[in-house]
Order: structure tokens, then C-alpha cells, then sequence
């Protein structure tokens, strides 16, 4: 992947394991802290203090990640809106999977999931098409788009696009938009989000 010409500064936060991803948001926990957190990947050990989203790679696949904040994509001197992060092969091809994850700490409310998940969805089109955009993943390249509502159980609450909807974003985009709390590495080309 590009990303470390595209996006030098995203680069700097770039990690590599052949263990399983947790991806955890600790912006909200940490809000009135002195010490600020934010997105943290724990590498082969799940963090004690928080939920998370897991991305399991029993395979033992070399994956890669990078977390994002407020300065990863900046247009006119302004943050632009992104999701948590971005992971995938370390040794990506042309038609490598790319996961892109939004984490949302929401209760178990059908109301304000509804909102949570809209959100999550446009922060997530909106970051693979960053991507695209600089041509750092093509429609080659699988795109996983995954909404994660850790505090809550699958199936989640709320808005869910109908299945023709998936389909035509597979089709059209090979976009998979999935809404869990973990996945699987299956190979370079495929995860599994069922």
C-alpha cells in the first residue's frame, strides 16, 4: 500500500504483527482525563480495560495498522472526518483486503443506534474514498467496512441496509458493509464477517 507516500504522517503510527488485532477508542474514556487517549491497537492480547473490536488472525498472516485521529486527513487546515483506522496485509497486493473500522460506545438504544450507525457509515465511505482518491486502494481491493458497537451484542439495533443494498455495494464498489464486534482473517484476499 502507499500509505507511506500518500500519508507519511499516518505512516508514523503504522504497526505490523501476526497476531489478532483489538482495536480500542479511548477518546470518550479519557475526555476529562490529563492524560488524552485515543485509538489504540493491543497486538495478541485483548486490553483489560476497555471493549473492543477483534480482528483474529489465527493464520498467523503479517497485518498491518494504522490508527487515526484528528490530523490524519486535513484539508484547507481543517480535520476532515474519518473512522478509527485502517488494517491489512503488510504484504499487500493489488488485490488485498482492506479493513476499514468505525467503533461506536453507544448503549443498546434502537434510537440513538440509528444515528450512531448513519455516522459510522458516512466516516467509513468517507475514509476508504481518501484512500481511493490518492490511489492507495482501487475497486480491486476488497474494502470491509466494519460498524462496531462494542458495549452491545450482534445483531445491533437500529438502521441495517437491506440485503440488496450489500449486494449492490459488493457489486458496484466491492465494498462489504458489516456491522460486528469481530472478524477473521482468512487469507490475504478475505476476511470473514460472519
Amino acid at each position: 500500500m502507499a500509505v507511506s507516500t500518500q500519508f507519511p504522517h499516518q505512516y508514523v503510527g503504522y504497526v505490523t504483527t501476526t497476531d489478532s488485532f483489538y482495536i480500542a477508542d479511548y477518546t470518550d474514556q479519557t475526555k476529562t482525563s490529563t492524560v488524552k487517549r485515543g485509538v489504540e491497537f493491543h497486538l495478541g492480547t485483548a486490553p483489560a480495560d476497555n471493549v473492543f473490536f477483534t480482528l483474529t488472525n489465527n493464520i498467523g498472516l503479517e497485518i498491518g495498522g494504522i490508527p487515526f485521529d484528528n490530523s490524519s486527513f486535513i484539508c484547507g487546515g481543517n480535520p476532515r472526518s474519518q473512522c478509527e483506522c485502517v488494517v491489512f496485509p503488510h504484504d499487500s497486493t493489488t488485490d488485498s483486503w482492506v479493513l476499514f473500522s468505525e467503533l461506536k460506545y453507544c448503549q443498546n438504544n434502537t434510537t440513538k443506534n440509528s444515528k450512531q450507525i448513519k455516522k459510522a457509515i458516512r466516516q467509513l465511505y468517507r475514509t476508504r474514498h481518501y484512500y481511493v482518491q490518492h490511489g492507495i486502494i482501487t475497486k480491486q481491493n476488497t474494502s470491509y467496512l466494519i460498524v462496531s458497537l462494542p458495549l452491545q451484542n450482534v445483531p445491533f439495533k437500529g438502521f441495517t441496509p437491506t440485503p440488496a443494498q450489500l449486494v449492490k455495494l459488493k457489486r458496484d464498489r466491492n465494498i462489504i458493509l458489516a456491522f460486528r464486534n469481530n472478524s477473521s482473517v482468512i487469507d490475504q484476499k478475505l476476511l470473514s464477517v460472519v
